[in-house]
């Protein structure tokens, strides 16, 4: 199996409480435990010379008694030159290109990109949302990783604590789990365990219950196709930044009704306020497609997730015995 590769983006602009050497220093720690590691493959960006230049200028005002910002605002003026404008600007940012550049050429492998705050992709020219979208746009099997925001259970040392004095828990974003599925009988539980392994790793242990429940029936109805009836399902668990809600979505090669999803499936998904939905994919076959409010999110119900996936397995393991 291909190791996943891994990266990791620090703005040195943002690194003055928290030296840049020691943020490195968590997240290679970080990237271990995922089995991997960023050695070589830290990319600093610099930032903007502006507030160097300007504090440079600022001395050189003072020593002059005030007469150099004058003769710079009245010569960017002479100029025709938006002096604010200027001063404003976005920073060249020749780190972020050359990720996106490693990331490309990493090609189907899993990539982990270890940002040490979100904060970290904001002020680069653009927003945020759109750095992350351009991220997963050239490696659909990305993983962003906020150290600031990873806490593991196993972590005990002392001192050991977030910015603000609280331990939120760990929540991986982006794509948890791809992977295809073959027909044989164990497909199923196969499916269930790489799926509970990736959620609880992702500090997303509440939705284990009702994601589990889907995938046994989902693949259980997969593996269930006639004899001669050729069918590939690919498997797909993710959870988009700036989204309250985890995708389980799986492809069939196999053609199906638009919007006929069995009735098991939707009495797990949408009494704990989710949806499912199936429509013919434009590269042939079929998409179902379960969502799952995040717990914390106003739609979430933690109350009716876990009794409910219990009785979906116990109906389906019911039926599957006659």
């Amino acid at each position: 199996m291909t190791p996943p590769l891994m990266y990791a983006y620090v703005r040195l602009a943002l690194t003055i409480t928290t030296p840049a050497r020691e943020a490195v220093e968590d997240i290679e720690e970080l990237a271990l435990r995922y089995g991997g590691s960023v050695l070589g493959r830290v990319y600093y960006e610099k930032g903007s010379p502006v507030p160097v230049l300007l504090s440079l200028l600022a001395g050189i005002d003072k020593e002059l008694d005030g007469e150099v910002f004058p003769l710079l605002r009245t010569s960017a003026a002479d100029h025709r030159l938006d002096l604010q404008q200027l001063l404003d600007a976005p920073p060249p940012t020749p780190a972020l290109w050359s990720l996106l550049d490693a990331i490309a050429a990493g090609g189907e492998a899993e990539v982990y990109v270890f940002v040490p705050s979100p904060e970290h992709f904001d002020g680069l020219g653009v927003p945020r949302q759109t750095v992350l979208q351009r991220i997963y746009e050239i490696a659909p099997r990305v993983n962003v990783l906020y150290l600031d925001r990873y806490v593991d259970a196993a972590d005990h040392r002392p001192g050991r604590r977030l910015p603000g004095g609280s331990t939120p828990p760990h929540r991986k974003h982006g794509v948890l789990l791809e992977r295809a599925l073959n027909q044989v009988p164990a497909a199923p539980q196969i499916a269930c365990s790489i799926a509970n392994e990736k959620l609880s790793r992702a500090g997303l242990r509440e939705l284990v219950g009702p994601v589990s429940a889907a995938l046994t029936e989902l693949v259980g109805d997969f593996i269930a196709t006639r004899p001669g009836e050729a069918n590939q399902m690919q498997l797909r668990i993710e959870c988009r930044p700036g989204t309250d809600r985890l995708a389980l979505e799986v492809w069939e090669t196999r053609g199906r009704e638009r919007g006929a999803v069995s009735a098991t499936v939707a009495a797990i998904v949408e009494p704990v306020g989710g949806s499912v939905a199936r429509w013919p994919s434009t590269a042939g076959g079929t998409i179902t497609r379960c969502e799952f409010p995040l717990p914390g999110s106003d739609s979430h119900d933690p109350a009716v997730p876990s009794p409910l996936a219990e009785a979906a397995r116990s109906l389906m393991s019911a039926r599957r015995a006659v």
